[in-house]
């Protein structure tokens, strides 16, 4: 799929699989089709620096990203509007970031050799 014009660091399916969410080097999040393999919503920004780790909620409806900023951001998935962050505490790159099953909890992990819930 072409259509965007960064680095892409970080892609995930989105639950029902008609989507697919990536991190991207300028900052921003896009949104792609899957069926029509072009961006449908974005690019979107939150962080101040590259995205390296995007995941959808179990439920599909917000996405979580990491940054080179250190911080954690959560987007609604429709809007791209920041439900929460930048969230602060981590001292390095995050470089991962997931929702537990039930989508009550976001984990981070950082290059500071921290986790956060």
């Amino acid at each position: 799929m072409r259509g965007y014009n960064g680095h892409v660091y970080s892609v995930e399916y989105s639950p029902d699989g008609k989507h697919i969410i990536s991190g991207v080097l300028d900052s921003t999040i896009c949104i792609w089709d899957t069926n029509i393999r072009e961006v449908v919503l974005g690019p979107w920004k939150g962080h101040n620096s590259h995205v390296y780790s995007v995941a959808y909620s179990p439920d599909g409806k917000h996405i979580v990203s990491g940054s080179l900023d250190s911080t954690v951001c959560v987007q609604n998935v429709k809007t791209g509007e920041l439900v929460s962050g930048p969230l602060k505490g981590h001292n390095g790159t995050v470089f991962l970031v997931a929702y537990s099953s039930d989508g009550k909890n976001i984990v981070s992990g950082s290059l500071d050799r921290t986790v956060y819930v």
